[in-house]
């Protein structure tokens, strides 16, 4: 009986060291996504603001890059609300 138990506990235990590594797998993405985010962000901010603005890069470049990282921190954050779900 007892080992029944201990089975029981070990299978728990390794379930529960997969969950974590998953977690921080995804955690580890979603910094990198927010780097990104901030990031563009930033430098739309700092275009915005450069009394040498002609001298940088077009504007849509930043653009695009600010919408290319806000829909990527959005779908891991879709992907994340549908995993809950099941």
């Amino acid at each position: 009986m007892s080992n029944v138990y201990l089975d029981e506990a070990m299978k728990a235990k390794a379930d529960y060291q997969v969950a974590l590594a998953d977690m921080t797998e995804r955690f580890h993405a979603i910094e990198k996504q927010r780097d990104a985010l901030l990031t563009a962000s930033v430098d739309v901010v700092s275009r915005w603001h450069s009394p040498k603005w002609k001298d940088l890069p077009h504007t849509g470049t930043y653009i695009q890059a600010l919408e290319d990282a806000i829909a990527c921190v959005k779908g891991s954050q879709d992907a994340m609300i549908e995993a809950r779900k099941k």
